[in-house]
């Protein structure tokens, strides 16, 4: 979807780098992905406000309503893989 940017956007830990790695060689030339690591709470808000669509895909990691109740409020469609419970997959 040329029209539309991508953002992917988390945080990283000393695993992290192989797949880093991967995703940057595999977007190489899109001109319409943007990969953002460990950025500030303020510009993650930023992000969260400018979107329309919200994929949370966390595999370690709660989903907290929070989230869900503030794209919301912004028009926002959140999507959730259903997996997470802090560590249980």
């Amino acid at each position: 979807m040329p029209e539309a940017d991508f953002y992917l956007v988390g945080s990283t830990g000393p695993s992290s780098r192989r797949i880093l790695d991967l995703i940057e060689e595999r977007s190489k030339g899109l001109r319409n992905f943007h990969l953002e690591m460990d950025v500030p709470k303020k510009r993650m808000l930023e992000l969260m406000s400018q979107t329309s669509i919200y994929l949370h895909s966390p595999l370690v990691e709660y989903f907290g309503i929070a989230i869900v109740l503030r794209l919301r409020q912004q028009a926002s469609c959140p999507w959730s893989t259903g997996t997470g419970e802090a560590g249980q997959t």
